[in-house]
């Protein structure tokens, strides 16, 4: 009777975590169309203002009429308002603080997807470790490890997951699609390893057999996140998506 309830209680968990973190993805979506649409109707009327000059070293410095720029004397090119709202589409934060507010990241994304990515890399390996000792207590352990993994990797997926804007470069674009893939597979590898680790550990009593299996499905798991880690990294420090909101809409957080 009691690993009954104990089983009870861990699939209703999980169940409303996911039930919770998908109906906020659904909320978001519609928001997000709407913020789209608004968009598009921001970048019409861009698209109509006159083009001025600026200096390609110094933006700060504009004008009216063609010339040279009287910080570096570079001869001044011409843009319109539509580019200059493309090269200033970063972030800005509010305050000059050593440690930043909520309000000041771009988005969360970075912040919320290191708990599946530390999770699930030590639930492999306490998996791992478990089948030769400590048997029951790495069992619990990895339980935890990898039932927060998945949730954390459901919602950074999810609900924190940056959108990025319509000009994002091809390669960026290819990057993007394979972090995204890596990150789809972690999820239902992470949320498969849940579901047999909690049959294993209450009802079969960590036999070999399920736990060599809970081994497998964790390990791929654990794969699938490092390489949706190294794309996302490759992302950021390598194609420059997402520093200061580069590419990113601004309302991907709130």
């Amino acid at each position: 009777m009691t690993t009954k309830i104990k089983l009870t209680g861990w699939l209703i968990i999980l169940s409303a975590t996911v039930s919770f973190a998908h109906e906020g993805h659904h909320n978001k979506k519609k928001n997000t169309a709407k913020i789209k649409q608004e968009q598009k109707d921001t970048t019409v009327v861009q698209s109509q203002q006159k083009e001025f000059y600026t200096c390609p070293m110094h933006p700060e410095v504009k004008s009216d009429t063609t010339g040279s720029c009287p910080k570096c004397g570079m001869t001044l090119v011409t843009q319109n308002g539509e580019d200059q709202d493309k090269e200033e589409h970063t972030h800005v934060h509010t305050a000059q603080n050593t440690t930043a507010s909520w309000d000041d990241f771009p988005t969360l994304h970075p912040l919320i997807t290191h708990f599946p990515v530390i999770l699930l890399l030590i639930a492999a390996l306490i998996q791992i470790a478990g089948l030769f000792i400590f048997k029951k207590e790495f069992s619990w352990l990895v339980l935890f490890f990898t039932v927060f993994g998945f949730i954390g990797a459901y919602i950074s997926t999810n609900n924190f997951h940056p959108h990025t804007t319509d000009d994002l470069p091809d390669l960026a674009d290819k990057i993007l699609k394979l972090h995204e893939q890596y990150a789809n597979w972690t999820i239902w590898l992470s949320g498969i390893a849940s579901l047999l680790k909690i049959a294993s550990h209450f009802l079969f009593k960590r036999k070999l057999w399920i736990e060599i299996f809970v081994s497998i499905i964790l390990i791929a798991s654990a794969y699938c996140v490092s390489m949706a880690g190294h794309h996302g990294a490759q992302l950021v420090h390598i194609e420059g998506i997402g520093p200061q909101g580069k590419f990113l809409e601004s309302d991907e957080h709130e």
